[in-house]
């Protein structure tokens, strides 16, 4: 749609040049394309088609005017920019769009069809990043979003797909990272106890974020017809098949996501919702999951999520993984079983783990000790940047398999590599 505005404009350029009179026909023309898109762009492009259309007053010239006579060497001119001008902005329309706009108009190329010239078979599926506001996902997001560009560029003909950050603000408004990462706005909840509120418990904003989601144009241009939910705390290490099905997704076992973590507690609870042999492992991401399979399970997942916020003896067991018991027990419920991978993702804590060559996810949750006074903790880097980090050299020395080496590397890449490397404001949008 905007490179047919583009061209549009271009037109209009042209019967400045040919004919003033068919000013006012091709204003009118605009006016029904300027209905089909976004709000935001229709009012872009309309102040563009003002300018266009904006002919010299006749009385000051001496050839040209509304009569249909030819425009002097002068108007031609002034037209002749007008069309560059037209062009230009027209463009810049277009590129920020694909970033901007709340999803509203996106297009394949913008969120990652497959490259028909990659050999089938192939399952690619689109990364859907959620994140909220704030410096602390800021960074994560920025960190996640390199080394998802890096593995893509390294491996095009894989089922690495395209990529989107959902991000859940107050209001839906946009932060610094609109024109760095591929970003679909949805509104946080609220404060408070209701049935649009966070209960107390901000990751609440994760099915509420994806329930938006879904209903946005976006989600359905999404050309892959699988999705990827991540977090901003995951890092790519190699490019994962598309291990799932259009009725099994695929998930990652957590160890104390059973009720055999702690039978006494969570036994109890969990058998009041479903039988808890039944129920897989898993959490919502990361998960690969067909997008209607994603579609079925949302609306059950966070009305779940309600209920168990609600349920005292529920909120008090299942505690900071809540929102994850209602994935994995939504997911039971509708008769989904997931293939749980483990070597879906690694969660290095202390001391580090050996053979992070495994795994396909780095999960950055828990905090690193080498035991000699290196600590890494992101939990202290809540307000601002990391900086390059320098473990002691006996780290740096271990193999390359090594999972506090391969982090340390990681990380200090996408902080040398992206520029700038500090907190980014929310750039002026035109109303």
């Amino acid at each position: 749609m905007l490179r047919a505005i583009l061209l549009f404009l271009l037109l209009i350029a042209i019967l400045c040049i040919q004919f003033q009179h068919s000013i006012l026909y091709a204003q009118g023309e605009v006016t029904l394309i300027l209905q089909q898109v976004p709000d935001e762009v229709a009012k872009t492009v309309h102040a563009v088609v003002q300018d266009v259309t904006s002919a010299p007053d006749s009385s000051s010239s001496s050839g040209g005017g509304g009569d249909g006579t030819a425009l002097t060497a002068k108007e031609k001119r002034r037209a002749a920019k007008l069309v560059a001008k037209a062009a230009a902005k027209a463009a810049a329309i277009e590129a920020a769009t694909a970033n901007t706009n709340g999803g509203k108009q996106a297009t394949p190329q913008e969120v990652g069809a497959a490259a028909p010239e990659c050999a089938a078979p192939r399952k690619p599926y689109h990364v859907v990043l959620t994140a909220a506001s704030g410096t602390y996902q800021e960074w994560q997001s920025r960190i996640a979003y390199y080394h998802y560009k890096k593995l893509k560029a390294e491996n095009p003909c894989s089922d690495l797909g395209g990529f989107t950050r959902l991000l859940n603000t107050p209001g839906a408004r946009p932060d610094g990272l609109m024109d760095e990462i591929p970003t679909v706005l949805v509104a946080q909840l609220s404060n408070g106890n209701c049935d649009s509120c966070d209960h107390g418990f901000i990751v609440m904003n994760r099915p509420w974020g994806v329930r938006q989601l879904l209903k946005l144009p976006h989600f359905a241009k999404i050309p892959e017809e699988y999705i990827l939910l991540m977090e901003t705390d995951h890092l790519f290490l190699k490019v994962l098949p598309n291990f799932a099905t259009p009725s099994v997704p695929v998930g990652f076992g957590f160890y104390y996501m059973t009720y055999k973590y702690d039978p006494a507690k969570l036994k109890p609870v969990i058998s009041k919702y479903f039988d808890p042999d039944q129920v897989d492992p898993v959490g919502p991401s990361p998960v690969i999951i067909h997008k209607k399979q994603l579609l079925q399970l949302t609306e059950p997942w966070w009305q779940l999520c309600l209920t168990l916020k609600r349920d005292p003896a529920a909120n008090r067991d299942f505690g900071w993984v809540l929102e994850m018991w209602g994935w994995a027990l939504a997911s039971a419920k509708a008769g989904v079983r997931h293939k749980v991978l483990a070597e879906f993702q690694a969660e290095p804590g202390g001391m580090g783990i050996d053979r992070i060559d495994k795994y396909y996810l780095y999960h950055y949750t828990f905090d690193l000790d080498t035991g000699d006074g290196w600590q890494w903790s992101k939990r202290q880097l809540m307000m601002g940047y990391p900086t390059v980090l320098k473990p002691p050299a006996y780290v740096m020395k271990r193999g390359p398999t090594h999972s506090t080496r391969r982090f340390v590397e990681m990380m200090n890449e996408a902080i040398e590599k992206i520029s700038p490397w500090k907190p980014l404001r929310p750039k002026m949008r035109l109303p």
